[in-house]
C-alpha cells in the first residue's frame, strides 16, 4: 500500500508555507470554498505523476514575486520509504528528487507512486469530448507501461508535423510533399503498438467498471460500454489512403488512434450523458476511476492513493452511502475534502483509522 505521511511545501499557489503529517488511512480535509483544500491535493497528485492534475502549469502554480515553488512528500510503499521533492523554477525548469538523487527523465517516474484523483470537473469524462476519455486511457497504461508512454509522446509529436505539413500543403514544396509517406509509416508502427495496448487494456478495464458499477448501485442500473477505434476492422495505411484529399482539406488527420473513445451508454443506442441525471452521471465517472484504481492495483501490486476532491456534490444521499462504503473497504490510503465536516463525522463515527485536517 502506498502512503503519504508527510506533506511539506513552499511558495505553492496559495500557501506560503504548509507541514502536514498524516497518519490516518483516511484523511478528511475539510474547510469552507477557498480555503486551499484542492490545491493540497493537487500537490499530491504533482509528486505523483510530476505534473497538475487540474492542468495547471508549473508556472501558473507559482506565487506573485516568487521564482521558485518547492513540495516534498514523505511516502512509504511496501516497507521502502521515497523522500520526493518537486522543484519548478520561473525559467521553466523542474526538478524531481527521490531519496536526495534527482531524476533526469520525469517519465521513468510513472506508476512509482500511483494515485487516482476524482475531482468535481471529472464528469465532463462522461459528459464531454472523447478526448478527456482517452486520457483516462492513457493514464491508466502508461502508470504499467513505460514503453506505451514514450510511444504515446512519439505517436503525437509524429502527428504534429503531419497535420502542419496538410495544413499547408498547397504551399509546401515537392519536397516537403515527399515527407508524408515517412509520416504515415512512422504512425503506423506507433500506432500498432499503442493500438494493441489499448484493446488489451480495455478488454480488463470496462469488466472491472461494470462490476464496480454494479456495486456502487446494488445491481439497480444496467450500463453498456464499447470501445471504439478506427482500427477495430481497418488497417491505419488504407485509411491514410483513403482521407488523404480530406485531410487536405480540413488540415489535419481525420484517421487514427486520436480518435479512439469509449462508448459509455444505457445500450448500444442511447448514451448515458444524453438521458442520465446527475447522481447517476457521478456515478458511472466513480465506476470509471475506481475501476482504473483497481486496474493498478492489481498489475503494480501496490494500491495507488485515492483522492477524492469535493466528491459529494450533486450526489443523493444513497449513493454518498455507497461511495463511503467502497472507501471505507478499500485497502488505500484515502484523502478527501468537504465543506461539510460533519457528513464524514457522521459516517466515521467510531473508526480510528481515521484523520480530520481543518483547512
Amino acid at each position: 500500500m502506498t502512503t503519504l505521511n508527510k506533506l511539506t511545501f513552499f511558495q505553492y499557489k496559495n500557501y506560503d508555507a504548509l507541514n502536514l503529517e498524516f497518519w490516518g488511512k483516511i484523511v478528511c480535509i475539510c474547510g469552507g470554498n477557498g480555503t486551499g483544500k484542492t490545491n493540497l491535493m493537487d500537490a499530491i497528485y504533482y509528486l505523483c505523476y510530476t505534473k497538475s492534475y487540474l492542468g495547471f502549469k508549473d508556472l501558473q502554480m507559482l506565487q506573485h514575486n516568487t521564482s521558485s515553488i518547492s513540495i516534498t512528500g514523505d511516502f512509504s510503499q511496501n516497507n521502502q520509504a521515497f523522500v520526493v521533492k518537486m522543484i519548478s523554477r520561473e525559467n521553466a525548469k523542474k526538478e524531481l528528487w527521490v531519496n536526495n538523487e534527482e531524476q533526469k527523465q520525469l517519465y521513468k517516474h510513472a506508476g512509482t507512486l500511483p494515485c487516482v484523483f476524482i475531482g468535481p470537473d471529472d464528469v465532463e469524462i462522461i459528459t464531454g469530448t472523447s478526448e478527456l476519455r482517452r486520457k483516462l486511457i492513457d493514464a491508466s497504461i502508461s502508470q504499467v507501461n513505460t514503453d506505451y508512454l514514450v510511444s504515446l509522446s512519439k505517436y503525437n509529436k509524429m502527428l504534429l508535423q503531419r497535420n502542419s505539413l496538410l495544413k499547408n500543403w498547397h504551399e509546401s514544396t515537392e519536397e516537403n510533399r515527399g515527407l508524408l509517406p515517412y509520416f504515415d509509416s512512422e504512425l503506423v508502427v506507433l500506432s500498432t503498438m499503442i493500438f494493441e495496448a489499448r484493446k488489451a487494456f480495455m478488454q480488463e478495464f470496462l469488466e472491472m467498471v461494470n462490476a464496480v458499477h454494479e456495486t456502487l448501485t446494488s445491481g439497480t442500473e444496467k450500463i453498456y460500454l464499447n470501445y471504439s477505434s478506427m482500427l477495430l476492422n481497418n488497417y491505419l495505411l488504407s485509411l491514410f489512403k483513403q482521407s488523404l484529399q480530406k485531410d487536405i482539406a480540413l488540415g489535419r488527420t481525420t484517421c487514427g488512434i486520436h480518435k479512439d473513445d469509449i462508448f459509455i451508454g444505457f445500450s448500444p443506442e442511447i448514451l448515458l450523458k444524453e438521458t442520465a441525471s446527475q447522481g447517476q452521471k457521478k456515478t458511472m465517472l466513480f465506476a470509471l476511476k475506481l475501476a482504473q484504481f483497481n486496474y493498478l492495483q492489481k498489475h503494480l501490486g501496490k494500491s495507488p492513493i485515492l483522492l477524492l476532491d469535493d466528491v459529494f456534490e450533486k450526489l443523493d444521499t444513497n449513493r454518498s452511502q455507497q461511495l463511503l462504503d467502497f472507501i471505507s473497504k478499500a485497502n488505500c490510503q484515502v484523502f478527501i475534502t468537504d465543506t461539510q465536516k460533519t457528513r464524514l463525522t457522521q459516517h466515521f463515527e467510531g473508526n480510528t483509522a481515521v484523520q480530520y485536517v481543518d483547512t
